[in-house]
């Protein structure tokens, strides 16, 4: 016959992994299952309930017991559930791995709804050790160590390599952020004597390693490289591009205000122009990636000032018009030499 002590531990995980408050399970059941006599189990039942489980009791028609509530309601665990469902930067055996162990905090009867509804609109990512990164990450943060690990990009043949023929970056670590549903990790680069703040995607980020580099009196030389305002930071690097921050004033049409809320936030001062229009003027990290943006808002969207960030907008238009007008040109010259 089993100890107390083990039965305990198996009446607890027989409660949570098969009742809730709609499946109970009747004191003849549970004898059964544990081998012991009802007598006892009423006494294991009122020591988990003194140990803080919320244990009911159903007279009637049979005497039964159910666990009705557990550190994270059903509501709960379907939002985690579905978070992790579409988190980019998971594979797709981490996503169901932990999918796995959040429904586990509920019953069988409950894990059913939890297979999650919502349903995602990307890849998921490839890195296995997403998780590793993360923690080593948030370890060299919190015990001030350096951060050295390879970057690497895909090739046409989706093979991946690391960039700069395998350079091994040396980083003081920052903080992470997650924006574009991506991990970054803000840090400072050391290469020749020379320190400059950049952000790196954690899932593109290999062979990720600690390095104290002074032997015990690192907190004298660590200094992390710091952003106080997180929100005004990534709104002025769009999709984590780099480029010079500059002060952008851009007109919109009124029915994009909800559009350049997202973007920017409810804190955005707005200027009414006229009926139909508004301007902002914003700190904004000028690049390929914000021209493209503005581009694909259509043309009531137009960049007002700095003069010379709407001639390097007009510039880049008229580059890509020229791409497609020579490939029509060529291929008009073509048709009529055969």
């Amino acid at each position: 016959m089993a100890s107390r002590q083990e039965r305990l531990l198996r009446l607890r995980e027989m409660f949570l992994q098969e009742t809730d408050e709609n499946h109970y399970m009747t004191i003849e059941e549970i004898a059964r299952r544990l081998q012991a006599d009802r007598r006892t189990i009423e006494l294991d039942i009122d020591a988990l309930i003194q140990s803080g489980m919320d244990i009911e009791k159903k007279p009637r028609p049979k005497l039964s017991y159910a666990v009705l509530s557990r550190d994270f309601t059903l509501e709960e665990i379907k939002l985690l559930v579905d978070c992790v469902q579409v988190s980019k930067f998971l594979s797709e055996k981490k996503t169901q791995e932990l999918s796995k162990k959040l429904c586990n905090l509920r019953s069988k009867h409950e894990a059913v709804q939890l297979s999650g509804q919502v349903r995602r609109n990307h890849i998921k990512s490839g890195n296995e050790g997403i998780y590793l990164h993360i923690d080593m990450v948030h370890r060299a943060i919190a015990e001030k160590l350096f951060l050295t690990f390879q970057y690497t990009e895909y090739l046409p043949t989706k093979e991946k390599r690391a960039q700069h023929n395998g350079k091994i970056y040396i980083v003081l670590p920052g903080m992470l952020i997650y924006a574009e549903e991506n991990y970054y990790l803000l840090a400072e680069e050391i290469e020749f004597n020379r320190r400059s703040i950049k952000h790196f995607r954690l899932d593109r980020m290999e062979k990720v390693d600690t390095l104290n580099c002074y032997n015990g009196t690192k907190s004298k030389y660590y200094s992390a490289p710091h952003i106080q305002d997180i929100e005004n930071y990534t709104n002025q690097n769009f999709s984590m591009y780099g480029g010079e921050v500059e002060r952008v004033t851009i007109q919109f049409p009124n029915y994009l205000a909800g559009v350049v809320f997202d973007r920017f936030g409810m804190g955005v001062h707005i200027v009414q122009t006229d009926k139909e229009h508004f301007q902002i003027t914003e700190p904004i990290a000028v690049s390929p990636q914000f021209f493209g943006w503005v581009f694909g808002l259509g043309k009531e969207v137009k960049i007002i000032g700095p003069k010379h960030v709407a001639k390097e907008m007009k510039v880049l238009l008229k580059d890509t018009y020229s791409v497609y007008t020579l490939h029509r040109n060529r291929k008009k010259k073509a048709e009529s030499s055969q």
